[in-house]
């Protein structure tokens, strides 16, 4: 099994060690989820595992990621609209109420943790960051069509991938 995969069905793997080839077949899995899992890899390998990602897709397939919005919170950062008013994590409904009344976007922390991660452990910090246009220039390079889900509370990118159909 490639590292991209491993990854993507969360087994524990070395982030900088992509030597494994070809261990999945081509066209040989419907469906990868990567919640919270492409910016823990190193910048200079997105492109890799996406287009093997793509590689191990049947036409078809779906590819599921979501990564923290940095571009959402560095608009938050500028606005001045990072605050203690809003919680770090809770309720969605009670956290979007608390955004409309109070104009306040995200807590510090969790403006914090998009860059670095929450660092809890030695492998949760991040290595890479992503904004809308920069997501989609690298699933589009890897040959994903894709649909972006909106994130009521603006702090995730989250899109649905497929391959096409040949």
């Amino acid at each position: 099994m490639t590292n991209a995969l491993r990854l993507a069905i969360g087994l524990k793997v070395d982030s900088n060690s992509f030597d494994e080839k070809d261990l999945v077949e081509e066209n040989d899995v419907e469906e990868i989820l990567m919640v919270e899992v492409l910016e823990h890899i190193s910048w200079r390998k997105t492109s890799a595992i996406l287009k093997e990602c793509y590689r191990v897709l049947k036409p078809g397939g779906k590819l599921h990621i979501q990564v923290p919005d940095c571009g959402s919170m560095m608009r938050s950062f500028y606005e001045e609209r990072v605050g203690e008013e809003i919680p770090h994590k809770g309720d969605e409904i009670i956290i979007k109420r608390l955004q409309e009344e109070t104009g306040t976007l995200v807590h510090p922390d969790r403006f914090l943790f998009a860059f670095v991660g929450a660092q809890k452990h030695e492998y949760d910090y991040h290595r890479n960051i992503f904004w809308q246009e920069r997501l989609e220039w690298f699933l589009d390079y890897a040959g994903f069509k894709y649909v972006k889900i909106e994130d009521k509370l603006g702090w995730k990118l989250k899109y649905n991938c497929f391959k096409p159909e040949k």
